[in-house]
């Protein structure tokens, strides 16, 4: 007896061991392409009212389902988020768009929070308000006691903390003669005449959270904690891997922290210096 399938799309006959029509697998590839056209063009009109109809409309005819819709606009969303922060700032009108993006097309903020896009959304408007004066409260946990009038701003997790420490070595070598006392063991005799030498180089010392608030810079690792008075820090320096904070009393080493977003803890942080020291 003949096996005939269904198609996956249409749900008619597609013939023997056949599972779809080409030509309805065409169609349902054209949809998504047309969802996500008219996403992408709806943010250079700034028109979102109707957009999620729209792109069930399209879907009805694709093949598509409410599923596909909800991607579309994440995925359109994300793709902006990209854009916008391609010169490293997140403008107003830029964030007013997002924002409106979310509420008019009833887009789920639980689908978009955990992403990547969404934290660079909120790590964006927040150094922009900031850079304006504004002290926007961290949401979340934060591990440290605060002062009066201090507002938590950004923690972040899992950071190695370094200094720049000395160590000393000896270079050089034993002057004297060998006496031996055993099959191919050697006592030597005389002194060591090596030099001693001092290096300085960047040591681990802990690891644990940074907490960045509109005053201080707070450490807080697994066998230290310690914070560092906005008002004391006289230069940052960003690198690869994470950024240098020096104060300026003398008795202070340097302290490097090692963190995943170098670029925007560098930021924010010689923003809230300047703010606390204007």
């Amino acid at each position: 007896m003949k096996s005939l399938g269904k198609c996956k799309y249409c749900g008619k006959p597609a013939g023997f061991l056949r599972t779809k029509h080409k030509a309805c697998e065409m169609i349902y590839k054209e949809g998504w392409k047309k969802m996500l056209d008219l996403a992408e063009k709806s943010f250079t009109t700034g028109n979102f009212h109707f957009l999620r109809n729209q792109l069930l409309e399209i879907a009805q005819s694709h093949f598509r389902t409410e599923k596909d819709v909800e991607d579309v606009l994440t995925t359109v969303w994300e793709k902006m988020v990209d854009h916008f922060l391609d010169d490293g700032n997140l403008d107003e009108v830029e964030e007013e768009k997002l924002v409106r993006f979310i509420k008019e097309t009833g887009l789920s903020v639980d689908k978009l929070v955990g992403k990547d896009s969404y934290t660079k959304f909120v790590k964006g408007r927040l150094l922009r308000r900031v850079m304006h004066g504004e002290i926007e409260c961290f949401n979340g946990d934060v591990p440290v006691i605060l002062g009066k009038s201090e507002v938590p701003v950004w923690v972040f997790q899992k950071v190695g903390n370094y200094e720049m420490r000395k160590r000393r070595e000896y270079v050089g070598g034993y002057s004297g003669f060998s006496v031996r006392i055993a099959l191919g063991v050697y006592y030597r005799v005389g002194g060591f005449k090596g030099n001693p030498v001092e290096k300085t180089e960047l040591t681990h010392v802990d690891e644990g959270v940074l907490v960045f608030t509109n005053k201080n810079l707070y450490f807080v690792g697994q066998t230290r904690s310690y914070k560092i008075p906005y008002k004391k820090i006289i230069s940052i320096i960003p690198y690869k891997e994470g950024i240098m904070v020096y104060q300026d009393a003398k008795t202070k080493k340097p302290q490097f922290f090692e963190l995943d977003d170098v670029w925007f803890s560098y930021n924010l942080l010689v923003n809230l210096v300047t703010l606390e020291k204007d």
